[in-house]
């Protein structure tokens, strides 16, 4: 495991994770041992010591006029972090509170580009209120785009309880996500890639619908009540005509 990344997941910068990590492995130790371990300057390793020190993730002491630093036990660490992230939680319905506020006619839209910008938007996808989400997708362009973040993608749905109906492509890899549907809380109907091909995925769910382009690396995420209502009702018809297709019937 990458701590130093984990320790950025939870509210770190690079050089202050890389900081405690040396502090940490040290036991104890001056800055100047400090700044050699983490391969940082040593006036640099002062200033992020202060900051962890603020932070409360790292205490000092002075021993015959030498300042000693030890990292804090990384429990506390790890207890402030969830302390947070249960706060946050907490005030959630607070911060939804304003978007119905602010609702208009106008949908909120937001873009996305890159590898980054389309894992962003799945991950959305899988924070939903109503568990359910209903995709569109020649799941084979979504597979080559994504084959390195699909299994945290289905850890983190499947420990949400996220359910996904899919409309996919007949080919290999809608073949396999069909396959592996009960063990990956999925069920999909497949439709014939030459009559029905896709080269979008669309996601709706909440009160949203997630564009991507796979082979563009972009997407859109529009969040609009009547728009996501309204797909929803598209796609039902669309898997009740899928299921007239060889290999959907039950």
């Amino acid at each position: 495991m990458d701590l130093a990344k984990t320790l950025e997941g939870i509210g770190f910068r690079e050089v202050e994770a890389e900081v405690y990590l040396a502090t940490l492995e040290l036991g104890e130790a001056i800055a100047s041992d400090i700044a050699k371990k983490s391969r940082l300057k040593r006036p640099s390793v002062y200033v992020i010591l202060k900051d962890l020190i603020k932070h409360g993730y790292v205490s000092s002491y002075s021993r015959r006029g030498i300042t000693r630093f030890v990292a804090r036990d990384p429990k506390l660490v790890v207890s402030a972090a969830l302390e947070k992230a249960q706060n946050a939680s907490a005030a959630l319905p607070e911060f939804l509170s304003f978007l119905k506020i602010t609702e208009v006619a106008k949908p909120r839209i937001q873009y996305f580009d890159e590898l980054p910008g389309i894992i962003a938007v799945m991950e959305d996808t899988i924070v939903t209120g109503n568990k359910t989400v209903l995709v569109w997708a020649d799941i084979e362009l979504s597979w080559n785009t994504l084959r390195e973040y699909y299994p945290e993608y289905i850890r983190k749905k499947n420990e949400r309880g996220v359910f996904v109906e899919g409309i996919f492509l007949d080919n290999a890899v809608g073949r396999m996500f069909k396959e592996r549907g009960k063990i990956e809380k999925r069920e999909v109907r497949l439709v014939p890639a030459d009559k029905f091909p896709m080269s979008n995925e669309i996601n709706i769910y909440d009160d949203k619908v997630a564009i991507i382009s796979h082979k563009d690396l972009m997407g859109v995420i529009i969040q609009n009540q009547q728009i996501a209502d309204t797909q929803r009702s598209v796609f039902k018809l669309g898997w009740e005509a899928a299921g007239e297709y060889a290999g959907n019937v039950e």
